[in-house]
């Protein structure tokens, strides 16, 4: 009986204090605002800015002190500054019931607790934006086929965003057997850390698109895109199970190509010649007369080719014995057709 009267007395107590405050029942007192053009004025992005923490609702009197503490630490402020100067390295300053944080980002983003009098009145959160703080290996996404490759990606936030992976537009599923995620959480650091392992590459993995770390934030969407990041994408690229041949097979196609290019430029000069000579001159044995020598009948050619050639076999009679010898044994001399 005894503990339920002390119980209601402090209830009591609680709503007195909160009339007299001039807050309404259940309602935050303090009002978070900052000087960014944004949709969330609770939300820490990727813009730094001033955030002001206004808790002068909660001063009854000109007696009342307000402190703050930043997760479960107590705040120190700038006694000597009443707002936020660029070329200060004070990241808190405090005046009139207001606490207001300086170049804010990610880093004081989370739980604030507000004491008036060093009586604990309520907890004020700062939210913050999912971020990527590294993303390994995007460029390095090389493998053999059959091999094993990976991807890392940190992301910060508050509260912890969820982290998954994305590939050409589609979610990969914890069900895909080739492709494992493995996220890592760090109160301390508010991060997610998430691994992506891809075992088993395929050469046909090279055309499912690029593979990105999404995060998304649900607490901070506030009907706006704050509350959702994503990598750059980086494709996986598989070596060709043929490709220590290539180069090998390049010069075999380069030597294909010399000797194809020769035998074209002998062609066409064959062809030169025979057209200009109209041709071989072909020679025909007709018979043997009687002091042993020999007739013979010249085609093939034009008359001036065959014409020259007669002055020749006349005016070299060492030739024409030839001639007649060879004929005579049925081997054409060199360079005739018989």
């Amino acid at each position: 009986m005894g503990r339920c009267c002390m119980e209601i007395a402090s209830l009591a107590a609680c709503v007195a204090i909160l009339v007299f405050s001039g807050v309404p029942f259940g309602e935050a007192a303090c009002v978070i605002s900052n000087d960014l053009n944004t949709t969330a004025s609770d939300v820490v992005g990727k813009q730094p800015g001033t955030y002001a923490l206004d808790c002068s609702s909660l001063l009854g009197g000109s007696d009342d002190v307000i402190s703050w503490s930043f997760e479960g630490v107590n705040i120190t402020t700038a006694a000597s500054q009443s707002q936020c100067l660029a070329n200060s390295t004070e990241r808190y300053v405090a005046l009139a019931g207001r606490l207001m944080i300086c170049r804010a980002d990610l880093s004081v983003a989370g739980k604030y607790s507000v004491y008036v009098n060093r009586a604990f009145r309520e907890d004020v959160h700062l939210y913050g934006a999912p971020q990527t703080a590294e993303y390994g290996n995007p460029n390095n996404t090389e493998t053999n086929e059959g091999g094993k490759t990976s991807l890392t990606c940190v992301i910060l936030g508050y509260p912890l965003p969820d982290v998954y992976w994305m590939q050409n537009g589609s979610r990969i599923l914890a069900s895909d057997a080739r492709r494992q995620t493995q996220n890592t959480v760090s109160l301390v650091y508010k991060n997610v850390t998430s691994k992506l392992t891809v075992e088993d590459a395929r050469y046909s993995d090279r055309s499912l698109g690029e593979i990105s770390c999404f995060s998304l934030n649900a607490r901070v969407m506030n009907g706006s895109q704050i509350g959702t990041n994503e990598t750059t994408g980086a494709l996986l690229r598989v070596r060709d199970p043929l490709g220590a041949l290539w180069p090998f097979l390049g010069l075999v196609g380069q030597a294909v190509f010399l000797l194809l290019v020769l035998y074209i430029d002998r062609h066409f000069q064959r062809k030169a010649r025979q057209t200009s000579d109209g041709g071989d001159v072909l020679f025909h044995r007709t018979g043997t007369d009687n002091d042993g020598s020999i007739s013979f009948h010249a085609s093939g050619g034009n008359s001036n080719a065959r014409a020259s050639l007669g002055r020749r076999f006349s005016a070299d009679a060492p030739l024409l014995s030839r001639t007649n010898s060879a004929m005579n044994s049925g081997s054409p001399p060199h360079g005739l057709s018989v």
